[in-house]
């Protein structure tokens, strides 16, 4: 099975900035690439990540940093 979190994930709500900044100089976004390395922007905040899939309780996530 492949990684159902692999792609671009539009941000649509956080909890400290309302949409207007989230999307202010492009539309807010995770992505997840297949080498469980990553990007993202909202606002005028952008950077790298790298992620890994986990298993939790019952079921899978994903934790970032």
């Amino acid at each position: 099975m492949g990684n159902p979190y692999f792609g671009t994930w539009r941000i649509i709500e956080m909890e400290q900035w309302d949409q207007n900044y989230i999307d202010l100089v492009v539309p807010g976004y995770f992505a997840f690439q297949e080498d469980n390395l990553g990007k993202f922007q909202f606002g005028t905040v952008h950077g790298n990540l790298d992620y890994r899939l986990e298993s939790y309780q019952e079921t899978e996530r994903l934790e970032f940093s």
